[in-house]
This record gives C-alpha cells, structure tokens and sequence, in this order.
C-alpha cells in the first residue's frame, strides 16, 4: 500500500481496532506543526475481544523517550502510527518481516536518522488477541533480539 499510497502522509491501523473519530486529524495537525517529524504514534486503550477496557498500551512521547532503550524495544504503539508518506518510501519494512516484529525492525533500523513522537491523547482503541501463548512471546523476543 505504501508503493500505491499519493498523499502527504500515511495512517496505519489493524483490523478489529476502533480509531477514535478525530484521531486523524489530530495527528495531520501535529505533523503540520512540527515540520522535522517523521512518524507519530497515539496513545491507545486496550479492549477486550467483547469490547471491555483493559488498561492502556505502553507509549512514551518525545523521541528522545521513545529511543532511550533500543535493546528494550519501543513504546510506540504500531496501530496508530501516522508518519509522512516519503518517510515510509525512504524506509520500506523488511521483506520478508520478522515474525510478529516488523514495526520494531523498522524502528530500529531507522531511530538514528529519524524523528518520532506520541499523542499524549488516547487515539484508539487496540483489540487484544486471546491465546498468545508463551511459545509465540518467546518467538517474537527472539526474533528482536536477532534484529539488534
């Protein structure tokens, strides 16, 4: 979609989650006013798969929060990313993606020369799936710790 994409920016989101209605246009605002960002996240709530709040995903807001700990992976919650579309031509994700990681990848392949930031605001609602056992978690850690 990145490739097909023409506008200025390019908004992320998966399926089953709920966006909330100015999520949008709050995050084109933030992009208008701070010129040098390149990616921008929101907070997010998570919900059950019946819809019941649950708590909140981890985020952190400034770039420098959000890059303090490479090794530890990034709060930036991938549903809600928006970031200029010329950003995500530049820094395609990894074909082929690492197993369930390919955001953190592509985090790490490019925080250095890059500029991110978070919403304080809760923009969207993400969908817990149920049944991630031990085994899948212990995949996707292995498979960051590879990408370091």
């Amino acid at each position: 979609m990145i490739n097909l994409a023409k506008g200025r920016y390019f908004a992320l989101m998966d399926q089953g989650d709920f966006s909330y209605p100015d999520r949008l246009s709050k995050q084109v605002d933030a992009l208008e006013e701070s010129l040098d960002l390149d990616l921008l996240s929101t907070r997010a709530i998570k919900i059950s798969m019946e819809g019941e709040p649950l708590g909140y995903l981890p985020s952190l807001l400034s770039h420098a929060e959000i890059t303090s700990a490479p090794w530890k992976g990034f709060c930036m919650p991938h549903p809600t990313w928006m970031g200029r579309l010329q950003w995500f031509k530049k820094n395609h994700y990894a074909e082929p993606a690492p197993y369930l990681c390919e955001d953190q990848e592509l985090l790490l392949r490019t925080f250095e020369e890059s500029n991110f930031s978070c919403l304080e605001e809760v923009c969207l609602a993400y969908r817990v799936r149920e049944g991630i056992g031990f085994s899948v978690l212990l995949k996707i850690r292995y498979h960051q710790l590879c990408m370091q």
